[in-house]
């Protein structure tokens, strides 16, 4: 959920979002926290990916501005957040939303959730093969 601007509610969509695909609503919250640090790297990288989707150039200094921009806005709103959090969900926090960025949006949310998927589902595989082994049930491995 953190490559897609939620304006706040990214946890919330996150857990019903699980609780829709019967997977642990707690789970998703806390991985949609954890990597919630990244967001500005997320953000820098659904403009490039939707400028080489569509075709536009991007060049290494925008890049870097943006990234500074995104962390220097970040951490400066942090204040005015804490004291006002309505102010979050403003509108005009959209302006910077563009259709090269919804696009790379919706393409590095999908790619990302792909790759997450196959990297448990490795991990829980490894992880019952080596229990199966440690058991001494070879029906068990050859199963899995």
């Amino acid at each position: 959920m953190n490559f897609i601007p939620t304006l706040g509610v990214g946890p919330f969509v996150s857990y019903f979002l699980a609780k829709f695909f019967r997977a642990s609503g707690v789970a998703s919250v806390t991985f949609n926290l954890a990597t919630g640090i990244f967001i500005p790297l997320y953000y820098s990288l659904n403009l490039i990916t939707g400028r080489f989707l569509i075709g536009s150039n991007i060049t290494t200094d925008e890049i870097g501005s943006q990234i500074g921009q995104s962390i220097d806005s970040s951490v400066s709103n942090i204040d005015s957040i804490v004291e006002e959090p309505l102010n979050l969900l403003l509108l005009d926090k959209l302006q910077s939303f563009t259709l090269d960025f919804a696009l790379g949006a919706i393409v590095n949310a999908f790619v990302f959730a792909v790759l997450v998927y196959f990297i448990f589902v490795f991990l829980i595989k490894s992880q019952r093969k080596l229990k199966a082994k440690k058991k001494g049930n070879i029906s068990d491995v050859n199963r899995i």
